[in-house]
């Protein structure tokens, strides 16, 4: 399975392939949003001040 965190709970309803209960997946991605939402937060603000350091670091010819 592949996870995607930035797709909201509201659009796996849309999603459409055999095997697949959207709204089983959908009722489970609303109750673990609360939990989900700030971890993702995290991971995405760490990431992003990887790449802003990276930038910083190619622009000022240390990388």
């Amino acid at each position: 399975m592949q996870f995607h965190p930035e797709v909201l709970p509201a659009r796996i309803r849309e999603w459409r392939v055999e095997g697949f209960d959207p709204d089983e997946v959908y009722a489970r991605a609303v109750a673990d949003e609360p939990v989900s939402t700030p971890i993702w937060r995290t991971v995405t603000g760490r990431f992003a001040a990887l790449v802003a350091a990276q930038a910083t670091a190619r622009a000022s010819g240390a990388a």
